[in-house]
């Protein structure tokens, strides 16, 4: 149990919540509505959880580490945890307090260039003791880690970087040996690494060539500081840009599927105007309209001086076309509209180079990193360590190499015992088991997390989790620190839901259509697509096997004939080729059958994580999908490793399957290039309804209706609580616009189905596929079956359940005064 001790005086039992922000803390007490801030100074707050939880980890080192000839490693190394500094940021995490950021005012440089979210994201961590990155695929997290470190190095700290991937680190190594900064680094951890450093330590670089005047250097430091503003500025209005593009696209793709419904419902009904609508006002006029059943002279004059509309004629045609009619006028305006600004956009940034601006502050902002080095180095003559020096002189040795790169399992023991790295940086904190992140925590006073929920996390065998639950059990340990159940990253975001967190959104990898579906399905839309190749036809493809079951003991030999007959004959010309099955036994078959393809490499998922190739084809194998090839981490990594095309290659009998991931991205390859599955639904018009939905809110905030807007809060709250991704909601649809005209339909049934009012009250759908997956109705007391003097609606009621059951969608019913079923809308969604 923590304390929390308010000028020396427990307060704990009084205090109902307590938030920190910035330097204050805001506290609200369980007798009080107000919240009250505090300076970091007054409040302490202590755990006495702290040494169960180090023996907690402790134990678990001791039975769950290799023991090598009789060694246990781990748990050799966790004993000399016993003496833990007071400066490590271990305490703070065993205690479970989150530090408050640094009052020192450290203003950043970028030598390896920036984006908006990358220079939030090194300001952030060179100003925090804990700070997480999140970085989704072709973010340039790299990039990000190199700036850090320049930082800290700059400031005179010594930095750390530390990842279970080796590739991770030996790609930062290489990034700094290509500007020439190789002399900063050790390459350490395991013994073999410490015996290959010592006996390849070169003679510092002469490196006078990097001295420049001071006067010189306080110019480009003011060049620097005017150029990025500058920068930012441009930078924003390219996220901008991109964004726009993003959705323009979106929203062409569903006009046109809009058009197809347009065409099939509508008589023409020519709208005429005295002053030009703009898509606002549209939507404004269609919420307007929707409520009515009759038009009033009042209404129409209204109208006419509010939205410019005539004449008064046109409200002898039926009111829903004429909804449908604003509908289509709405996409035409909005498209128009989306693309005068994309034009002011491009003509503004065409004015600008960007590329070559950023060129030149980079080149000047390494300039001014390597002025600095070598002042600090010009006067040094670099020792030539022995391997015993790494131990016995260590605080000397990080004075000459003050950039670290170790795995995390190993970086414990690269230096002293006794040594604190000023800061340490975790990359792929995914990967990273608790255990050996706890290790590394022991040795650096602050730390910058960077990694990834959304792809692979790190593995726990079945035997390693019943062993670790028992002495998670045993010492009563919070689910935080549960090592089944958390990697390094997880269990931060999960024990400091306030701390520092920063997304990196700008994409530069995979083609737009390819990245977009990560985007739409796993990245809650967030991802700035900024990528150069133009999206094509064949950019997304799908290959589908003949009818039968060719999956045996996870190997499908008629997937693999069609990768070698069908794909590779028109794909093997291109530089990289990579091929992916879920499975080992077809990475197995598929490796012997083309290792005589000089640009074909074929794997598993989980060893492709970090790769990237120019063509991806995905071998799925399943007859019928399974969940471990449905896991949505494992689907994320396979799709973001394509650069300009993916090919999935699927059995017939997975394109039956109703749900479902690789469902998911079955429909959204179909979506794409306008191939719309034939089931009883139709494509949903998210972002028409997205937009009209916040017309609602506006009225709703006027006549003080805010019911539907607290059940749509609470909704959005279920989604994120139980991280249910790649789905949105959309509220007030037309029935006639959700259930096609099917035959089952009774004439009482399609009469109510094209009634202006006949709606459902929210919907949620897939964002990838623009499929409905559930619909929501909430019920006021005049839906009550036992209210003898609303039979008419409970009458409806019975209507839409009819019909909702014939279409195959979901309907679930709620009370006004209640809130969301949230078990039930799991289970569907789920």
């Amino acid at each position: 149990m923590r304390r929390i001790l308010i000028d020396g005086v427990d307060k704990t039992k009084e205090i109902e919540s307590i938030k920190l922000n910035n330097n204050n803390y805001i506290i609200k007490f369980k007798n009080s509505d107000k919240q009250y801030n505090y300076s970091n100074e007054r409040i302490k707050i202590e755990n006495n959880n702290f040494e169960n939880n180090l023996k907690y980890f402790k134990e678990i080192a001791e039975k769950v580490s290799i023991v090598v000839g009789g060694y246990n490693v781990l748990g050799s190394r966790y004993k000399k945890l016993d003496n833990l500094n007071k400066d490590s940021i271990l305490n703070c995490y065993l205690k479970g307090t989150l530090p408050p950021a640094y009052r020192i005012v450290r203003h950043a440089r970028f030598p390896f260039g920036f984006n908006q979210s990358q220079k939030l994201a090194t300001e952030r961590a060179i100003t925090n003791r804990i700070s997480v990155i999140e970085g989704p695929p072709g973010t340039g997290k790299t990039q990000t880690i190199l700036n850090i470190i320049s930082n800290l190095v700059m400031n005179g700290e010594t930095v750390a970087v530390v990842s279970n991937n080796n590739s991770a680190i030996q790609n930062v190594y290489d990034k700094l040996k290509s500007n020439n900064l190789d002399f900063l680094v050790a390459f350490l951890g395991k013994d073999k690494n410490k015996t290959e450093f010592i006996e390849n330590q070169k003679e510092l670089l002469n490196l006078d060539a990097w001295l420049i005047t001071d006067e010189e250097a306080e110019n480009k430091i003011n060049f620097l500081n005017n150029k990025e503003y500058e920068l930012n500025r441009k930078l924003e209005d390219q996220n901008k840009l991109a964004k726009d593009i993003q959705y323009l696209e979106a929203l062409s793709l569903e006009s046109k599927q809009f058009s197809k419904y347009y065409k099939t419902r509508t008589k023409n009904i020519a709208i005429k105007w005295w002053r030009n609508p703009n898509y606002k006002n549209l939507l404004k006029l269609w919420l307007e309209l929707e409520n009515k059943s009759t038009i009033s002279i009042y209404s129409k004059i209204k109208y006419f001086i509010k939205y410019g509309l005539l004449p008064f004629d046109i409200f002898d045609n039926n009111l829903n076309d004429i909804i449908l009619e604003l509908k289509n006028l709405y996409y035409k305006n909005r498209v128009t509209n989306l693309t005068k600004e994309i034009n002011r956009l491009k003509t503004s940034l065409n004015n600008y180079n960007i590329k070559e601006e950023m060129k030149h502050y980079t080149e000047i902002s390494m300039q001014i990193f390597k002025h600095r080095l070598a002042k600090r180095y010009k006067k040094v003559k670099r020792k030539k360590y022995e391997k015993s020096d790494l131990k016995r002189m260590s605080a000397e040795f990080l004075k000459d190499y003050p950039v670290i790169l170790s795995t995390t399992y190993s970086l414990v023991s690269s230096l002293s015992k006794n040594i604190m790295y000023d800061y340490i940086i975790v990359d792929e904190s995914s990967q990273v088991d608790l255990i050996t992140a706890v290790l590394s925590l022991s040795c650096a006073k602050n730390v910058v997390i960077v990694g990834d929920l959304k792809q692979l996390s790190n593995v726990v065998t079945n035997e390693n989790a019943i062993i670790s639950d028992q002495i998670w059990l045993k010492y009563n340990i919070s689910n935080e620190y549960r090592y089944r159940n958390h990697n390094l990253l997880s269990s931060v975001i999960e024990l400091y839901p306030d701390i520092t967190k920063t997304m990196l959104k700008e994409h530069y990898r995979c083609n737009p259509k390819i990245i977009n579906f990560c985007n739409l399905k796993f990245y809650n839309n967030e991802l700035i697509i900024l990528s150069n190749s133009n999206p094509s036809k064949d950019t997304l493809q799908m290959y589908v096997t003949s009818v039968g079951n060719h999956a045996r003991d996870h190997v499908n030999r008629r997937q693999l004939d069609i990768i070698r007959e069908e794909i590779l004959p028109s794909t093997y010309n291109d530089e990289s080729i990579g091929i992916i099955s879920p499975y080992v036994n077809q990475s197995n078959l598929l490796k012997q059958e083309f290792k005589n393809y000089s640009n074909v490499q074929a794997d598993t998922v989980d060893k492709f994580q970090g790769r990237e190739k120019n063509i991806i084809i995905f071998s799925s194998v399943d007859n019928k999908i399974k969940s471990f090839t449905d896991q949505p981490n494992r689907l994320n990594v396979v799709v973001s490793r394509a650069i300009n095309k993916f090919i999935l290659v699927v059995n017939d009998s997975a394109i039956t399957n109703t749900n479902g991931n690789i469902q998911d991205l079955i429909k959204y390859i179909k979506y794409q290039d306008g191939k719309i599955v034939n089931s009883k639904l139709h494509s949903c018009f998210d972002l028409l309804y997205k937009e009209y939905y916040r017309e609602r809110q506006k009225i709703a905030k006027r006549t003080g209706i805010i019911s539907e807007d607290i059940f749509y809060e609470e909704l959005l709250k279920i989604l994120n609580k139980n991280h249910i991704d790649g789905y949105d909601i959309i509220t007030h649809v037309p029935l006639d616009e959700i259930i096609e005209d099917l035959d089952s339909l009774t004439k009482e049934e399609m009469k109510f189905k094209k009634n202006i009012h006949s709606h459902v009250d929210f919907l949620i759908f897939d964002r990838a596929s623009s499929e409905y997956r559930l619909a929501i109705e909430v019920d006021g007391g005049y839906h009550n079956p036992f209210n003898q003097e609303n039979t008419h609606q409970v009458h409806n009621d019975e209507l839409k359940n009819r019909m909702f059951e014939k279409a195959g969608l979901p309907l679930i019913r709620c009370k006004t005064d209640g809130i969301p079923d949230e078990k039930e809308i799991i289970k569907y969604l789920n």
